[in-house]
């Protein structure tokens, strides 16, 4: 039975299969025809070229070897650009494999655009271990006990014990074994702000405030921290973190900085939560004469500098130990905020 495509058509309907970016099915439904031709065409176009370059020999000259290659692809340019750009990789070495023996591989890879280490690469499963297994298995204990640790915290807690590991790698291992928190969310960050720079000492202060577990129940630091010269100005720990509490930090700052009194302009950067946007708290600091700056929600890094300096606490001083309760935990910040000022 005569074929009702041409032999240009059956040429043209090849020369599509080798492309990405359409289906063998989809070639079929446009010209009418079935995938089972369109594979034997396929066979035919490969063997006519393999029969082709077998007669015609081997040839002393580039330009006779560029000539075989454009005849066995129809010498169409259009065909070459789509055999170097758009050709799926396991056809290439289709190819490339049935073709070496007729065609110098240099010069095959030269007209083509196959790289030679691309197509000679065979990738080999890595058999050195990165990680000693002990360290790895410390790693998921501390992550299977302490779910709600991040990788920084479990990087912390190996440091401290005397375990030597990257902070990238106790990510991964977290990650691998699905026992990583998901990753936060910051929203409505701003790229350009209008915050005050200080210039001097006691001219910026930041406060933060950060929560201390412990076998009774949680409880919270608040810190007031110098902006211009990084000194830890004072604190106020306590089981609850309300405004109350957000102005004995404060007033505790102003007792050790000025002796009770603010003697100059004083700006203090705090973030939006309720302890500090509440009544009671301005209130408070207007008396005092220390003037109020909010930063935005959900931008924690223009409060880095506090932010910082309760992660450094954190990790040196409070992550390494289990406190039992209230009391036990007051005397080791005791201790912290002496050491820490000397």
């Amino acid at each position: 039975m005569k074929s009702k495509h041409s032999t240009e058509e059956k040429f043209q309907i090849v020369t599509e299969s080798f492309t990405d970016n359409i289906s063998q099915a989809e070639i079929c439904r446009r010209h009418g025809t079935y995938p089972v031709k369109l594979i034997k065409w396929r066979n035919q176009f490969i063997q006519g070229g393999k029969a082709a370059l077998a007669q015609r020999g081997n040839s002393d000259s580039r330009d006779d070897d560029i000539g075989n290659l454009k005849k066995i692809i129809g010498d169409q340019s259009l065909v070459i650009d789509a055999f170097k750009k758009r050709l799926q990789g396991w056809v290439k070495m289709i190819v490339i494999n049935d073709l070496r023996d007729k065609i110098p591989l240099r010069e095959f890879s030269r007209i083509s655009g196959i790289s030679l280490s691309g197509y000679y690469y065979r990738p080999v499963k890595r058999s050195i271990q990165r990680l000693d297994p002990i360290t790895k298995k410390r790693i998921m204990d501390i992550g299977s006990e302490r779910p709600r640790y991040g990788y920084r915290r479990v990087w912390a807690v190996l440091r401290n014990s005397g375990i030597s590991v990257n902070m990238k790698t106790v990510r991964k291992v977290l990650k691998d074994n699905s026992l990583s928190l998901p990753a936060s969310k910051h929203k409505g960050r701003t790229n350009t702000r209008n915050l005050y720079k200080p210039t001097g000492p006691d001219q910026l202060w930041k406060t933060d405030i950060t929560c201390i577990p412990t076998e009774s129940g949680m409880t919270y630091l608040m810190c007031i921290k110098d902006c211009f010269t990084k000194e830890w100005q004072g604190f106020h720990y306590s089981r609850s973190y309300m405004a109350k509490d957000a102005i004995r930090s404060v007033e505790n700052a102003v007792l050790n900085a000025f002796n009770g009194s603010v003697p100059g302009e004083l700006v203090l950067r705090t973030n939006n939560g309720p302890q500090y946007i509440s009544y009671e708290f301005r209130n408070s600091m207007n008396l005092l004469g220390i003037k109020l700056e909010f930063i935005q929600k959900h931008t924690s890094e223009d409060n880095g500098n506090i932010e910082s300096f309760q992660s450094s606490i954190k990790t040196d001083y409070i992550w390494p130990n289990e406190f039992r309760d209230f009391y036990d935990a007051s005397i080791v910040i005791e201790k912290v905020f002496k050491d820490y000022n000397e």
